[in-house]
């Protein structure tokens, strides 16, 4: 195998990989950059290895029977993300490229594809998520040597704005836990608790006793709650567990509230024992009407404490580590909100910058 650089006729080079067998030419083909003749090159190469010992792998599988065949029964992620992964398969990626080999679908390919589900009309969070899956199962089948290169790599993700994620004013915050600490002591602990800390409401309803160290006002996330399943799970979304501190003033309420009952669950429903999403999604709902406030999902309270923590000058970092998030891009969509964050932005163009630069220039011509 060789890759040999041509020029056009207009100029523009061309790289043309050729591929030997035996003293003879087996196929040759050319490209634009040099970056897709190797991982053509490498493809290849691993299809004649595989004829040669006559493996099967990548190049006789394709990317349906290796989803079915292979990855879904050695998967190793949460309920709620395998079940959108499949939807994701059935529904995004096998139409396109379900009959073809998984180890000849190159980056462009897969890019080209992501760009076309941009096109139609896709959201960004959601041509990112369509990009994870995809990535997930290349993850493995280049374990395994199914494949030689995960061509996903090499394809970008995109920045996810910040439109779509609503959150409650201060005032607005104010007035539901007003509404809820003279009204059910019971939901506003819940409420309280999801406000001040920035938990998930899967790992609220999943938390135990066991988890509070109300001593030292710190709390460990290391169980959730499936809406898929309808059972615990002794994982958070990310997989990680993690601690976070509480103020003082959530501590009293926690202390008063669990004396209230003697369930192993820090929130107790009295008929079920623990809550479920569903039920609190419902009564979450019906609570806002009560209140006359503006109605948002449950979810989005933990909107609420990402975003009063970054207008109050909070650490975009602190966050990520509060939150749980698994990448700083997931906490970037705060940083908007931050004053340290504008003020930083605001400063990398003026003219103190003009006067320092054009100073450093005197000195250097000097």
């Amino acid at each position: 195998m060789a890759i040999s650089l041509y020029k056009t006729k207009k100029g523009e080079n061309r790289y043309r990989v050729t591929i030997w067998k035996n003293n003879k030419v087996l196929k040759s083909k050319y490209f634009k950059r040099k970056l897709d003749a190797v991982e053509w090159e490498k493809r290849e190469g691993v299809k004649l290895a595989d004829e040669q010992v006559g493996r099967i792998k990548g190049i006789n599988i394709t990317v349906y029977d290796f989803f079915e065949e292979v990855y879904w029964p050695n998967k190793n992620i949460r309920e709620s993300s395998a079940s959108d992964y499949r939807r994701i398969f059935e529904k995004k990626i096998f139409p396109v490229f379900g009959k073809r080999k998984i180890a000849c679908i190159d980056s462009e390919e897969w890019a080209g594809f992501i760009q076309k589900l941009l096109d139609s009309g896709t959201s960004k969070s959601r041509a990112n998520r369509i990009h994870a899956a995809a990535s997930a199962v290349y993850k493995l089948a280049f374990m395994w040597k199914y494949v030689d290169v995960n061509p996903l790599k090499r394809v970008q993700w995109f920045k996810e704005d910040l439109k779509g994620i609503d959150f409650w004013t201060e005032d607005e915050t104010y007035r539901f836990l007003s509404w809820a600490r003279g009204t059910t002591f019971s939901r506003f602990v819940l409420y309280l608790t999801a406000y001040e800390t920035g938990m998930r409401v899967s790992e609220i309803i999943a938390l135990k006793r066991d988890c509070l160290d109300l001593a030292r006002g710190i709390i460990t996330i290391r169980r959730s709650w499936s809406k898929i399943t309808k059972k615990f799970q002794d994982t958070t979304k990310s997989g990680h567990k993690r601690v976070i501190g509480i103020n003082p003033g959530l501590v009293l309420e926690l202390e008063r509230y669990l004396k209230t009952h003697d369930s192993e669950y820090v929130f107790n429903h009295s008929t079920f024992g623990h809550y479920t999403y569903s039920m609190i999604f419902g009564q979450f709902k019906r609570d806002q009407k009560s209140a006359n406030v503006r109605s948002i999902g449950i979810h989005t309270i933990r909107h609420t404490f990402a975003s009063h923590f970054v207008m109050r000058g909070g650490s975009i970092y602190d966050l990520k580590a509060v939150m749980g998030h698994s990448s700083i891009e997931t906490t970037m969509r705060y940083a908007h909100l931050s004053p340290k964050y504008l003020r930083d932005q605001a400063e990398l163009v003026s003219l103190e910058k003009l006067d320092q630069s054009n100073v450093i220039k005197l000195k250097m011509a000097e």
